[in-house]
């Protein structure tokens, strides 16, 4: 089992890592590494990116409770240098945030469930369980969401055994 810094620490940038397998296969080089600061792809939110060992980090992927890191070629014995594209990672935790923020509002006004949303560099979108909003809608949700971000209130992070229960936890 992979543990996974980034459940802990979203904030953590680079780590060591011993390898706990390793496999060539498709062109590329597969490894399993003891513990992980890269979040795979999941929920709506974009896999991490960074560097192990200086290669690129082609993709990540599931198994289990394992996590495969996908490089170019083998990065060599001994730990790993694990370093993390952070402006990247912080620019999804931004939309990621803002998307609970956004989704909370429009149930709370609207009774608009969120259906999906997807989040990338260009741009985010959001599925919501009504028709479209009309102008004065769109209005109150804009006002609501900023009170809400100049409330300065907390993030909190909420961990549970079965992950597709994270995104329709209603806050207390």
């Amino acid at each position: 089992m992979t543990d996974k810094i980034y459940h802990g620490d979203s904030y953590c940038r680079e780590a060591t890592a011993a390898i706990s397998g390793r496999e060539a296969r498709d062109g590329h080089f597969r490894i399993r590494l003891e513990r992980t600061i890269f979040c795979p792809e999941g929920g709506g939110q974009p896999a991490d990116r960074g560097t192990i060992n200086g290669l690129p980090l082609l993709a990540l992927e599931c198994d289990g409770d394992d996590i495969i890191h996908v490089l170019e070629r083998d990065p060599g014995q001994g730990d790993a240098a694990l370093r993390l594209d952070f402006p990247r990672r912080y620019d999804h935790m931004q939309q990621h945030t803002a998307q609970h923020l956004l989704s909370q509002v429009l149930l709370r006004l609207f009774n608009a469930p969120t259906l999906s949303f997807a989040i990338g560099p260009e741009h985010a979108s959001i599925e919501i369980g009504r028709p479209a909003l009309a102008e004065e809608e769109i209005r109150a949700l804009e006002s609501e969401c900023a009170r809400l971000v100049f409330a300065n209130l907390a993030v909190r992070i909420f961990a549970s055994d079965d992950p597709s229960t994270l995104h329709r936890r209603k806050p207390s």
